[in-house]
């Protein structure tokens, strides 16, 4: 009995440790032994766009202006972005995930005012199944939002 309970021990141990691992470990299946893959590092466009986002979800209408390209800026006043911002918050709630799902370079061929459009599939407290599209721009080195838009599920519409 006692040597069943120290391998009880020893076993959830091991499946503890395994959980909190950052690097997955490899696993055998019959003869074969795979390696997991690495994991996948987000483009500096992404994490631009993350950072972005993650302020409007949190209803930061002016920083996230402010971190937005000129062309943003241009287009939208401080008072209509704010607008946008809350309509965004009460229509579709705060996101509940964010996931990824294509990146397309659709500007020049690597210079300065190179576009790139990320379309990720969001879920929102108030509406899953949503696409959010994040068009940025490179000025002076860096990713920053040139276009956001929210496309609806059922129409196809945005927002």
């Amino acid at each position: 009995m006692t040597f069943f309970v120290a391998a009880v021990a020893l076993a959830m141990a091991f499946i503890m440790n395994a959980e909190n691992s950052p690097v997955p470990a490899p696993f055998t299946q019959g003869d074969e032994t795979f390696e997991p893959s690495p994991a996948r590092q987000p483009s500096a466009a992404e994490r631009g766009a993350r950072e972005w986002l993650a302020l409007i979800d949190e209803g930061e209408a002016a920083a996230s202006r402010m971190a937005a390209a000129p062309d943003f800026q241009r287009r939208y006043s401080a008072d209509l972005w704010e607008l946008g911002v809350l309509l965004r918050l009460n229509n579709h709630g705060t996101p509940v995930s964010r996931q990824l799902v294509d990146e397309e370079v659709v500007g020049g061929a690597g210079g300065e005012g190179d576009f790139v459009r990320l379309v990720f599939a969001t879920n929102f407290t108030g509406e899953a199944g949503t696409s959010e599209i994040v068009t940025l721009q490179q000025t002076d080195g860096t990713w920053r939002v040139a276009d956001y838009e929210v496309v609806h599920p059922e129409d196809g519409c945005s927002t």
